[in-house]
This record gives C-alpha cells, sequence and structure tokens, in this order.
C-alpha cells in the first residue's frame, strides 16, 4: 500500500516541536506500507530527505529566507504579520498543487492533513480516482477556515476522522456526519513517552534542587490560554514558594507571556524555554502538567504525553471535558479562564502527594482504554485506508 500524507507542515528533524504525532504516524506506518509525505519548506529544510523509511517532500514557494508561512507558530497567523505574508498565500498553494500532482499519481490512498490539503488533493481523486481521507485540525473548527471552505472539504472527502467530540459536533453541524471515523485517535510518540527518562542533567541546566516542578506544554496562542496560567502563579507563591514554572512551547503570546511576566515580577519563579526536543524530560521532571484550553482537552497530544509519562494533569471543564475526565479521579479540573481557581487546583495538587499519585495511576488506564496506544492507532489507520481503497476498486 502506498500512502500519501498532505500537510502543511511536517516536522524538520528528530524531536521537532512542530506536529510530532504525524512524524509517529508516518513513521509507524512505514515499517509495513510505502509513505510519501508532501509538506511545505521553511529557511533551514531539505527539499528531500528519508527519515525512518518515509520519503518527505518539500516544496518551495518562495526565495528560502522568506518562506515564514509555516514552522513560526500557526500559518493563519503567520500570514497575518506582513503584505509579503499575504502575498505568499496563493504561491504557497499553487506550489502545494503543483507538487501534489508530480508525485501523488501513483499512490493508493491520500490522508490530508488539515481542510486545505483535501482540496489541494480533490485534482488527484476527480483524474486519478484517489481516496481520500481527512484529518481536520483544531483550527479549522475554530473560525480560522470559513465554515463553507470546510464543507466543501467534508464533502469531497471520503472518511472525515473526528477522535475529538468537538469535532464530531462541527462535521455533524455541516451536514457529512455519514463520514465520521471516531475511532482512529491522535497518537503520541510511544518510544520516547512509554519509558523512564534520567533528569539530571535537565535539572542541571536549570539549577534545579527540591522545587516542585509545575509546567505548560504547547502552543502559545489563546486556545491553550498561557496568560490565565500566568495569572495564576501570584496567588500560588503565596502559599508555596518552593516552585520552578516552566513555559515550554512557541506561539504569537509568547511576547506577551514574557512581558506579563515581568509586570508581576515573576522573573525567578518562570522559566521560559521556548520549543524544546525534550518535551519527555521536562515532563519526567514535572510535578504537575497544566493544559487551560478555553475550547477543549479531550485527549491531545500534550495531554496523552502527559498520561504517558505519569504526571498528574490539571485541565479546565471546556467543551465535554467533564464526559471523558472525573475531576479528582483521573484529572484536576477547574473553569476557563479562572486563575484563583486554577491557583487553589495547583496548590491542592501540590500539597497531596496521595492526590497526584491517584490522578498519574488512573490517568495512564484511562488513556488505555480510550485507544490511545500503538497498536490500536496504527492498525486503526491501516484498516481504514484498506476499506477506503477497496470502495474504489468495487
Amino acid at each position: 500500500m502506498k500512502i500519501l500524507f498532505l500537510a502543511t507542515s511536517f516536522p524538520r528533524f528528530k524531536d521537532d516541536w512542530v506536529l510530532p504525532s504525524l512524524d509517529v504516524e508516518a513513521r509507524e506506518l512505514a515499517k509495513e506500507d510505502e509513505v510519501i509525505v508532501i509538506s511545505s519548506a521553511g529557511t533551514d529544510t531539505k527539499n528531500f530527505e528519508i527519515r525512518n523509511n518515509v520519503k518527505i517532500i518539500r516544496f518551495n514557494y518562495f526565495i528560502k529566507k522568506f518562506q515564514t508561512l509555516t514552522y513560526t507558530g500557526g500559518m493563519l497567523s503567520a500570514s497575518q504579520k506582513s503584505l509579503l505574508s499575504k502575498i505568499l498565500i496563493p504561491l504557497f498553494f499553487i506550489s502545494f498543487l503543483i507538487k501534489t500532482l508530480q508525485y501523488g499519481r501513483d499512490c493508493d490512498v491520500i490522508h490530508a492533513h488539515w481542510t486545505p490539503s483535501a482540496l489541494i488533493a480533490l485534482p488527484l481523486k476527480i483524474l486519478y480516482k484517489k481516496p481520500i481521507v481527512l484529518s481536520p485540525l483544531g483550527g479549522d473548527i475554530r473560525g480560522a477556515i470559513p465554515n463553507w471552505f470546510n464543507k466543501l472539504a467534508f464533502k469531497y472527502s471520503d472518511v472525515v476522522l473526528a477522535p475529538v467530540p468537538t469535532i464530531i459536533d462541527y462535521v455533524k453541524k455541516l451536514g457529512a456526519e455519514h463520514k465520521i471515523n471516531s475511532l482512529v485517535k491522535y497518537c503520541y510518540d510511544y518510544d520516547k513517552f512509554d519509558k523512564k527518562d534520567d533528569i539530571s542533567g535537565f535539572k542541571k541546566e536549570f539549577n534545579l534542587k527540591d522545587e516542585n516542578v509545575v509546567s505548560f506544554i504547547g502552543r502559545m496562542d489563546a486556545f491553550k490560554d498561557p496568560i490565565t496560567f500566568i495569572k495564576a502563579i501570584p496567588y500560588i507563591l503565596k502559599k508555596i514558594r518552593n516552585v520552578k514554572f516552566f513555559i515550554v512551547g512557541y506561539g504569537f503570546l509568547l511576547d506577551n507571556i514574557k512581558k506579563l511576566v515581568k509586570e508581576l515580577k515573576l522573573e525567578k519563579h518562570v522559566i521560559i524555554t521556548g520549543p524544546r526536543k525534550d518535551v519527555n524530560i521536562v515532563l519526567e521532571a514535572s510535578d504537575i502538567f497544566v493544559n487551560l484550553s478555553p475550547e477543549e482537552n479531550f485527549f491531545s497530544v500534550a495531554i496523552q504525553e502527559a498520561m504517558a509519562k505519569k504526571v498528574p494533569c490539571l485541565l479546565t471543564n471546556a467543551g465535554q471535558t467533564e464526559k471523558i475526565f472525573t475531576h479528582k479521579h483521573d484529572s484536576y479540573i477547574v473553569p476557563v479562564r479562572d486563575p484563583r481557581t486554577t491557583a487553589d487546583g495547583i496548590i491542592e495538587l501540590l500539597k497531596n502527594a496521595k492526590l497526584r499519585n491517584k490522578l498519574t495511576e488512573n490517568g495512564l488506564k484511562l488513556l488505555k482504554k480510550h485507544g490511545f496506544t500503538r497498536d490500536e492507532v496504527i492498525n486503526g489507520l491501516n484498516d481504514l485506508y484498506k476499506n477506503v481503497i477497496e470502495k474504489y476498486k468495487r
């Protein structure tokens, strides 16, 4: 089976912070099948490489040093930064289409990541009868992409993967309920997070001794809400001083975060690392992982990684969180955009080792119960591809 991945971004190197779940999917599938990835080039990427048996082909869309629409914290936010960025958008998608037509003719199935990628694949479906499996991203359903555009992408896709309740509801709303597959999940890097790691180097790097470590890991944007996390810290420090707060990731809110940390005089307590390759080490060193999305907390890759690493998770009650997670059983749940209650939750967890252990034990059980294991995710994708290919042969 020859599988074509279409993605506007794809990890540039081992342990890259950009969409690591795509790298895992491609790598695992390539153990049995041929996998080709078509994605964008950045300022420092190779145009072609083979990594873990995956052929990665990147398209250039302008002079290399100006190719900053991707790998800079989100394509849509990057496109608003300058007039040049706006001009680059059509060049980007034309280049994407040309490269897809060039390499996609003899594939068996196309897996499009992001709704625009599904429409890039459409000529291959029309001309060569190639089935399209679509994985919408979170931004697709949060208004970043117009409804009419997404509706078109759903219409011409054969299957829409919707492992998250909010995506399921959105796809139903646009009339494509019959195309939903909610069984195939996102996946984390099993090789990296299903093991114990040595944290001595990390502790030395940040001069950590016996401090508690609370980590916020993810994109620095409104969907992750790092601002509420920063605002909670002064309340925590009034009760517990022996804490270091790590902010790991990249995004357009990073400058705002740095400014707020300075305004609140938190420089001695907050460590802003930017994106890191060793998120597994950060989690290994963490006493609490914090995810404060105001919209959805269903098993994101970051939550999967934290639970796999047996780190207690503090989440918001956004979306359908409480239909999946149980407060003080497998996670600690707080209201959205509520710094004071967030602080109270972190304080309680730091003071209660027994509760932390309970959350980690039950969190790992929940992760496995919902099918976030290597075999279930990869076998699920393989079966899905074979079924959709078979339909085209009839």
